[in-house]
């Protein structure tokens, strides 16, 4: 039960991480991803240690660390090349989602996530949405 506390700790602090790596100095974001990194490392969740290190990475390219940010890439992209421990863990987040998150940290466009998400929540939704399924009568 502590493990399983501490791994949703890690967890809190890597999300807490992501979005410092918007609002927030790169530094503390830095420390926030390598708190995160040590507990998912000894837990053995490699696919979200992949994320912590992306996350880090992040953090030391927004310092100018590139050589320590590539390093960290380097990680992350074998973590997650890597065969999954067997049975999975189960996550919160769709491979998808992660990937997503992953590309977003990692974009060179000068717009943050938070800026791509408002321009998405801002943009007009149709007034019906469409069906899921078509039924066929007759």
């Amino acid at each position: 039960r502590e493990a399983g506390n501490e791994t949703a700790l890690a967890q809190s602090r890597l999300a807490l991480a992501q979005m410092a790596l918007d609002d927030r100095p790169p530094a503390e974001a830095e420390t926030l991803a390598l708190a995160a990194l040590e507990k998912l490392s000894s837990a053995g969740l490699a696919d979200q240690e992949a994320v912590a290190r992306a996350v880090l990475a992040g953090a030391l390219r927004a310092q100018g660390k590139l050589g320590e940010a590539r390093a960290e890439i380097d990680r992350a992209a074998a973590l997650a090349a890597s065969p999954p421990a067997w049975p999975p863990p189960i996550t919160m987040t769709s491979k998808e989602s992660a990937w997503e998150s992953m590309r977003g940290l990692l974009s060179r466009s000068c717009w943050t996530r938070k800026q791509k998400f408002e321009e998405s929540v801002s943009r007009e939704t149709p007034a019906r949405p469409a069906p899921m399924f078509h039924v066929k009568h007759g």
